[in-house]
């Protein structure tokens, strides 16, 4: 607004009236700005103190394999929040995007990342068993579509093996944020 002034621009007369108006609108448009763009709260996947035992069965191979397997741009945004501690608005600054997207991607990344370490904790030699319990990955993870829940219901009737595999993959899991609240053991028992 100085800038207008000092260019000849602006009111030539009543030069309160044209401040309360350029005021009033400046603060109406910052206020619905800030209404557009609610910045979603960085949400720490699980506080550990020092003396914590919460990831005394991480299998690191296993972490590091996940963390290797994801694209480039989610490698970046775990490696910005999680390893650098960076915010949310700064991991946006850093990748120019906007910081809802950050959010977003760092959700999706995280996310990711723990379907892919529960992934690599698959061992089974079969490609029948791997599909099968990566399905139930997907339903632990509450990403399953009900009508493979009759397909890894029926196979782990049939197979031990698989059984058992599931239930450390559960047990694995139970240690790691949840995306919903598990309908993730319905079905696949």
């Amino acid at each position: 607004m100085l800038q207008a002034l000092q260019a000849g621009l602006g009111p030539i007369d009543n030069v309160v009236g044209y401040l309360r108006v350029t005021v009033r609108r400046t603060a109406a448009n910052r206020t619905m700005r800030r209404l557009r763009e609610q910045p979603v709260p960085e949400i720490f996947d699980m506080p550990v103190e020092e003396d914590s035992s919460a990831y005394d069965h991480v299998n690191e191979g296993a972490v590091k394999g996940a963390f290797e397997g994801l694209p480039e741009q989610w490698r970046a945004v775990l490696q910005l929040s999680a390893l650098e501690g960076k915010s949310a608005s700064q991991v946006a600054r850093h990748l120019d995007i906007s910081p809802a997207s950050a959010s977003s991607l760092l959700y999706r990344a995280k996310e990711a990342l723990r379907t892919a370490y529960l992934r690599h904790q698959v061992s089974s030699d079969s490609p029948e068993c791997t599909r099968v319990l990566h399905r139930a990955i997907d339903a632990m993870r509450g990403r399953a579509t009900s009508r493979y829940e009759e397909l890894i219901e029926a196979h782990l009737q049939q197979c031990a093996r698989c059984r058992d595999e599931r239930g450390h993959l559960a047990q694995l899991n139970s240690g790691l944020p949840n995306k919903k609240p598990a309908k993730a053991e319905s079905g696949c028992h």
